[in-house]
């Protein structure tokens, strides 16, 4: 991804689906230098919690992935900070997913999809998908507009323990 003098080259190993991500957004938002454009330009990312608790067996290359978006994301808020624009990542834990049930038919085979992510988070259920969408409005709201660079860990206590 070229993005400028100065600026590192995104893409590589993460993939094409990601350098595409970016390459289309970062054009985008440095197009648009309004006062009010600057102020909420930014980039969500999503990790999942695999890299930030392991223990995932036989997941080796999605904990690589994953652990590749949060530096990604690290690195390209200190690029892009001096540009106004923000990059952060999301964490969610367990949702109410399709996906999350697949994790549950994966490691508790017949168990309740539900029942089985409620017993695993501290916080006694899974989480839903507005849960995640709340973070994912702040990020993208005039509230935020200090934060770059963050990784937002939203898993009902799990990471905790």
């Amino acid at each position: 991804l070229e993005t400028g003098k100065g600026h590192r080259s995104y893409g590589g190993n993460l993939g094409s689906g990601v350098r595409y991500k970016f390459e289309g957004n970062l054009s985008r938002l440095k197009r648009d230098n309004s006062s009010h454009a600057k102020r909420r330009r930014g980039l969500n990312n999503k990790s999942s919690l695999g890299r930030r608790i392991g223990g995932f067996q036989r997941w080796i290359c999605l904990q690589c992935f994953q652990g590749g978006i949060v530096n990604l994301t690290r690195g390209m808020a200190l690029d892009f900070a001096k540009d106004s624009i923000r990059v952060n990542c999301i964490c969610p834990g367990l949702i109410d997913s399709a996906q999350g049930d697949m994790v549950v038919a994966h490691y508790a085979p017949g168990k309740d999809p539900r029942t089985a992510k409620a017993s695993w988070q501290p916080i006694a259920r899974a989480g839903i998908p507005q849960d995640v969408a709340e973070v994912a409005l702040y990020f993208a709201s005039d509230e935020s507009s200090f934060a770059t660079g963050s990784i937002f860990v939203i898993d009902g206590g799990l990471t905790a323990e």
